[in-house]
């Protein structure tokens, strides 16, 4: 690690270690959020994830001036915070909004009313080129929040705070132990963004899914261990079996009638799609017995067909 990586690693730890503490003693309170606007800002450029290199509140935004339209007021419109994204400097709205948790982590939905000044604050794309909600906690979009913000014309992010915060805590103590710095894998100099693809885990922090505290959700930790395939692939999947399935009953329609007599010379089909042997010989035996080719369950017959009884 070199001597500007480590001091920025020690920069961050204090920050990040503030920001959890602040987040706990918040967390089963009713607040106005004031409180997790500063802490996003604060931790927002350690954050590997976030990819950001500045974030300011709206009233301490030094570039406000410049970028937005003259008679912009200088107090909060709907827009708390503004960051500055640390590759390309395109700007980022971000709202921020604080629930009371309950022990699993869990906060009230965010109603669309909640979000009607940011969306129309946030509305120019010229201008951002994304629109966050940070929460601190597993808060989702509530209501018709989803389709509003599909008809606002771009998308919001919702950021879970706590977990992007914890997980980043984690990666630099595990950076103090092996001598690596989160920011610069390969060598580059501190403030570089990496490159190549992003973890597994950055997509749960981002979209703040899962459990507070970094872990991944019950259908994520499912997966991982092979107990279902992924989303689009168990959809795929799924329509195969339905394909399959319908396959067999055109065919179990065209070889054999409800009392599973063979009829019209057809041959039965299998669930593989074959020919179904074990049918075909089960009927002629029928047939030889004198039941007619009927096919009764259990046997080659039906139950007082084919024999006499004493």
């Amino acid at each position: 690690m070199s001597e500007d990586a480590a001091s920025a690693a020690r920069a961050a730890g204090p920050v990040m270690d503030d920001a959890l503490a602040r987040l706990e003693a918040n967390a089963r309170q009713q607040t106005d959020g004031i409180w997790l606007e500063e802490v996003t800002a604060d931790v927002a450029p350690h954050v590997r994830d976030w990819n950001l290199g500045a974030c300011w509140r709206w009233g301490d935004w030094p570039d406000r001036d410049e970028v937005m339209p003259a008679g912009t007021p200088a107090v909060d419109s709907g827009i708390d915070l503004v960051a500055r994204r640390r590759d390309d400097g395109e700007w980022i709205a971000i709202q921020v909004k604080s629930r009371r948790l309950n022990l699993r982590g869990e906060g009230e939905r965010v109603a669309s009313a909640e979000m009607d000044k940011f969306l129309a604050a946030a509305a120019d794309r010229d201008i951002w080129a994304e629109r966050w909600l940070a929460v601190n906690g597993a808060v989702p979009l509530g209501g018709h929040t989803p389709g509003k913000v599909a008809m606002s014309g771009a998308p919001v992010k919702v950021v879970n705070v706590a977990q992007a915060v914890e997980s980043q805590r984690a990666a630099l103590a595990a950076a103090a132990e092996d001598g690596t710095c989160p920011h610069c894998e390969t060598g580059a100099g501190a403030g570089t963004p990496p490159t190549g693809p992003p973890p597994a885990d950055a997509f749960v922090h981002a979209a703040g899914g899962g459990r507070v505290g970094g872990g991944p959700s019950a259908r994520q930790r499912a997966g991982r261990r092979g107990r279902h395939p992924p989303r689009r692939g168990a959809w795929s999947y799924c329509a195969a079996v339905r394909r399959r399935q319908d396959a067999h009953r055109a065919a179990d329609r065209r070889g054999v009638d409800l009392s599973g007599r063979v009829v019209g010379g057809a041959v039965p089909v299998d669930r593989a799609g074959g020919p179904d042997t074990a049918r075909v010989h089960a009927a002629r035996r029928c047939a030889a017995a004198g039941d007619g080719g009927v096919l009764g369950p259990g046997r080659g017959r039906r139950r007082g067909e084919g024999r006499q009884h004493r």
